[in-house]
């Protein structure tokens, strides 16, 4: 039996004939990467971290009906943080920002650009064989969420009536956050996408002082205990330069409008050294589309063009081809989109032990059966007094 009730102000839900006043919600984005939403309810603050999308499959948004179980109406959400803009973290954002009319919505300046570039300039949110009447619906619903965006400074702490807020840096890309609440009884740390490396100097991480005792952590290698984690953009380095080596023509593919901008930084500030190990001078062309997406990020203030990249009609000699497909005659595709900064096993490990959160909830990542992984590992731990959970998709956990 599931259903809410309200006592002293607080909204309470009831799971199972028991009322809980602080819980945890993960809405989708918790067992898997994709459809990042997670909903808490904690001394009477009711806030959700990212509104994301999934790329594959049926259900494509977060089970924000779900919420009805547990609230009255939408309109009670207190505040929406989108902690930056990669699909799987904005995606439903234009259902959530018109299904939660009284939410104050936070984001850095970079996040709110690129969350309009993905979801009206280039209508990532449109299905191509949706009626027109449906698309301009869509595109309506989308600018009013939008224009609900409040850009704030990183590492300035907002006041409100029943919390505190502050972002912090998390590296990964540009305008990437990290969310840290503080309630009447509580600390709450929202890791979103970090990286303990930065992104070709771009937003280096940085953390703040207080200790939370609720850290929502986005743990894509929670898993990946034996993996070589070594900066991956240098193994694409050594890829590209094998293959200019071997005189090949190479399209450099990315399906992502925020993952553009992260190619454009990598081929800018690395391909003129690739070149050079590689012993072979190759030019860099761009296709239509992926050029439309260069020009939009352009003139939002960010460095595409310095030389190194062209546009026009490409020459039958080896070059390298930034575009969107994943395949082209003639080439052999990268799929860019492979090559992210995250954290590595020991890094989200330490980040864990700094933290030393009561409860470390594990969320972006697909559970392994039988790998080692980081909740067994604190598990077995004769130190570390915290929890660490690993966090399933629409269940309910208390805070206490």
């Amino acid at each position: 039996m599931v259903g809410h009730d309200k006592t002293d102000g607080f909204e309470t839900a009831v799971l199972g004939g028991e009322e809980m006043k602080n819980y945890f919600l993960p809405l989708g984005g918790a067992d898997e990467v994709g459809a990042s939403s997670y909903f808490l309810n904690v001394d009477g603050v009711r806030m959700i971290f990212d509104a994301g999308a999934r790329i594959h499959g049926m259900e494509v948004y977060p089970d924000y009906p779900m919420l009805l179980q547990y609230i009255d109406d939408y309109g009670d959400i207190d505040f929406i943080f989108l902690s930056h803009a990669h699909y799987d973290h904005i995606g439903s954002y234009h259902i959530l920002g018109n299904l939660a009319k009284n939410a104050e919505v936070l984001a850095t300046k970079a996040t709110k650009e690129f969350t309009k570039l993905q979801l009206m300039d280039f209508g990532r949110m449109i299905a191509p064989e949706e009626k027109e009447v449906i698309k301009r619906a869509k595109y309506r619903q989308a600018e009013a969420a939008i224009n609900k965006i409040k850009i704030i400074p990183v590492m300035r702490t907002l006041q409100r009536e029943k919390c505190s807020i502050t972002f912090y840096p998390a590296g990964h890309m540009a305008g990437a956050v990290m969310v840290e609440v503080k309630t009447q009884n509580h600390v709450i740390f929202y890791s979103g996408d970090f990286s303990i490396r930065t992104m070709f100097g771009i937003n280096q991480m940085r953390l703040g002082e207080s200790r939370p005792d609720i850290f929502l952590m986005n743990a894509t290698n929670a898993y990946q205990a034996k993996k070589r984690m070594k900066n991956e953009y240098t193994d694409l380095s050594q890829i590209l330069e094998n293959k200019i080596k071997e005189r090949k023509r190479i399209l450099l593919s990315s399906r992502s409008i925020a993952k553009h901008l992260d190619l454009f930084y990598f081929i800018n500030q690395n391909i003129d050294e690739i070149c050079l190990r590689a012993e072979r001078p190759v030019s860099v062309y761009i296709t239509e589309q992926s050029e439309k997406i260069g020009n939009a990020l352009a003139d939002l203030g960010y460095l595409v063009y310095d030389g190194h990249i062209r546009s026009g009609r490409v020459p039958e000699e080896p070059h390298i081809l930034i575009g969107e497909e994943m395949k082209k005659e003639g080439y052999e595709a990268i799929p860019f989109d492979f090559y992210s900064l995250h954290a590595s096993y020991q890094e989200m490990k330490l980040f864990i032990k700094n933290e030393n959160a009561d409860v470390t909830y594990l969320l972006h990542t697909k559970p392994k059966f039988g790998e080692q992984n980081l909740a067994d590992d604190f598990k077995r731990s004769k130190t570390f007094q915290g929890s660490v959970i690993q966090a399933c998709n629409e269940q309910v956990y208390e805070i206490l």
